[in-house]
């Protein structure tokens, strides 16, 4: 399908572009004030430059988006309103006609006066109090009485796009960002928030589906006053120093003085007769809104984003699969990475690649060769359980996968994942991982003790498993997107390991469980963004270093502090606490006291400097675990499995 948009480069049009041409359909994008390369300048007043484009360009719809909607701006300057509003929706609708194309043209809940104590329908009058809505309601006219085949749809108070979001989000946010700690919100207006992401989901639907041509009401379920959507902003983005105040209308007078509706509630009352469902409640879609496009700015910050994405990426029909990878010094590892990722037999991929601020040149080379996707670069080192958030937030899959960055793929890697994973999906998947040279089994999926230890769960050769599995490794972590988002993610406090264990911890606390997928095949260096890595043949010594013990060690502590009851805590902790002493004084009496220092003591005074974080993350998943301890440690094992990795491998050799 081919659209001519008007208007492209405002809130609606940036999402509708994105949105459709992923879809796989040609959009020519126009505006008065364009923002993107692809966008042609065009003013809809302009009446024979609008006939000639369309003309030129023969779409099969033309999407009418330009408006003026700053109200106070359209009551200083009426004419300018009308004639935007009004002239230049007859202007594409006399073109349309003439030249035989379908039209969509955008409304607005403004055109009511607000006095219903209902909810307003397609059936009810307008009467606009403000020359917003007067000029928008004649634009609605004029298409009326030119057009047969068209759409118009009335939105409520827009939200979306990020950056080009005009609207009372990201004036909200804006307050914030200067530093605001007192945001006022009124509690005497009320409307439907209205989300770019659904309202252009649901053009594309009537577009491309339905002939029931006329007037719809396009809005979030449910209501809701300006207060109600500050409160929910704060609550999303956890901007705890913020205080939200409640006010009436006659506080903001003096700067919004343009006349406003009390009640701009309207109903979906044909798309329910019709059975249409595209509109989420607005709670669902701002909390969608707001993780995708705001909570990594408070949360994890992006530097720089590189998208790339080929035409019609994601229009088979088949769910998207969003790789994350979370790098640092990659380099060495991003050609063989990105060939095997960018050669999957299963095509709906998307690299969301995270570069931790790399001193080499693992950014500006991952960009040469992202196939689909994005490069992001984080503005500080966020370890490997931020970025991948980082990474979650830009991501736009059914599922995620966590893949390694020292690793490359079987062509069959992801396929294999997305047919397991579809048998039932709410589960976490784990694939099956060889060594980097593909000489040696390394896991597929990882047994657990009490504390959150690995042991090996199978044989040395991959062959027999020998324990059940409890969590998948971070280098291989496949979930739907959505219940890794619901489990709070992993912990951006642990920065790196162990937060592979608490992410399948957590996943088994609400229900879900772990499975291996042997037929999907990775191979992993281990280590490579460490500076030490491989795993240890029969004939080598186990070898670590301090810092990587202390990071797994003090995350493991930490693990256990969020995870358990604190019934549970007063006999695990106490437990670990004593192995910890044991390994303490092996190490100490092989030589090597600063290690065990560096190791143990920094690993439980880190806890104890953080304990305040820890509660506060385990408030989050205690809140919604649906299974006791009792029943997520059937999956665990009593027996310290660090007793049997020194049986094993001996004591480690731990170099500073």
């Amino acid at each position: 399908m081919k659209y001519f948009v008007t208007g492209a480069s405002g809130m609606l049009g940036t999402t509708l572009y994105r949105l459709f041409t992923k879809a796989g359909h040609q959009v020519i994008s126009t505006d008065l004030n364009p923002l993107d390369p692809w966008t042609i300048k065009l003013d809809v007043r302009d009446k024979d430059k609008v006939y000639s484009m369309i003309k030129e360009n023969s779409p099969d719809w033309a999407l009418n988006l330009a408006a003026l909607t700053d109200l106070e701006y359209c009551e200083e300057h009426p004419q300018e309103a009308f004639d935007t509003n009004a002239k230049g929706a007859e202007n594409v609708a006399l073109a349309c006609k003439d030249l035989g194309i379908k039209m969509v043209h955008i409304s607005t809940a403004g055109v009511f006066d607000g006095e219903s104590d209902r909810p307003y329908t397609e059936d009810d009058e307008p009467n606009p109090i403000n020359v917003y809505g007067k000029s928008k309601h004649e634009g609605d006219k004029k298409v009326v009485s030119v057009m047969k085949e068209y759409f118009i749809f009335r939105a409520g108070w827009m939200m979306g796009s990020g950056d080009r979001d005009k609207k009372f989000v990201k004036k909200i946010l804006k307050q914030v960002d200067s530093g605001q700690t007192i945001i006022y919100g009124l509690i005497d207006k009320l409307g439907c928030p209205t989300y770019t992401l659904d309202f252009a989901s649901g053009i594309l639907k009537m577009t491309n589906e339905s002939k029931d041509y006329g007037l719809y009401h396009m809005v979030s379920e449910g209501n809701c006053s300006r207060y109600d959507v500050a409160v929910k902003i704060k609550d999303i983005l956890q901007l705890n120093h913020v205080w939200v105040k409640e006010v009436s209308g006659d506080f903001f007078n003096e700067s919004f003085y343009a006349p406003r509706p009390t009640c701009e509630v309207m109903e979906n009352k044909k798309f329910h007769e019709k059975g249409i469902e595209v509109m989420r409640n607005w709670q669902e879609a701002i909390t969608d809104y707001l993780s995708e496009y705001f909570l990594y700015k408070y949360q994890f910050k992006a530097r720089e984003v590189f998208e790339k994405y080929e035409p019609g990426f994601g229009s088979n029909g088949k769910p998207v699969v969003s790789i994350v990878t979370t790098a640092y010094k990659n380099e060495k590892f991003n050609e063989k990475y990105f060939d095997t990722v960018n050669n999957q037999t299963y095509k709906n991929v998307e690299v969301i690649f995270v570069d931790n601020l790399s001193p080499d040149n693992t950014f500006e080379d991952s960009k040469k060769r992202l196939k689909n996707g994005k490069i992001v670069l984080s503005a500080e080192n966020y370890g490997c359980a931020g970025g991948n958030n980082l990474g979650a937030l830009h991501s736009s899959g059914k599922y995620i996968f966590l893949l390694g960055p020292d690793t490359w793929s079987d062509p069959k890697l992801v396929e294999n994942l997305v047919n397991a994973a579809e048998k039932n999906p709410r589960n976490i998947y784990a694939a099956k991982q060889y060594t980097y040279d593909a000489k040696e089994f390394i896991s597929c999926g990882i047994a657990s003790d009490v504390f959150g230890y690995p042991a090996r769960t199978y044989t040395s050769d991959g062959k027999k498993q020998l324990k059940k599995v409890f969590y998948a490794d971070g280098s291989g972590v496949f979930m739907p997107l959505e219940e890794y988002i619901k489990v709070g993610m992993m912990d951006e406090d642990t920065f790196l390991f162990a937060e592979d264990v608490d992410l399948s911890w957590k996943a088994h606390m609400v229900g879900m469980d772990v499975f291996p997928v042997p037929d999907a095949v990775l191979y992993h260096y281990s280590g490579g963004s460490v500076g030490i890595g491989g795993y240890p043949t029969k004939d080598q010594k186990y070898v670590t270093t301090s810092k990587r013990r202390f990071m797994a060690e003090r995350n493991i502590i930490r693990n256990i502090l969020k995870n358990y009851s604190w019934w549970n805590i007063l006999w695990v902790l106490p437990y670990y606490m004593l192995i910890n002493l044991a390994e303490f004084l092996a190490l100490t009496l092989t030589g090597q006291f600063n290690s065990a220092y560096d190791s143990y003591i920094k690993a439980y005074t880190w806890n104890i400097r953080n304990f305040k974080s820890t509660l506060r993350k385990r408030k989050g998943i205690q809140r919604v675990r649906t299974k006791g301890d009792y029943e997520v440690m059937k999956s665990m094992y009593l027996i310290p499995h660090k007793f049997l990795a020194l049986l094993e491998l001996g004591i480690p050799k731990v170099n500073k």
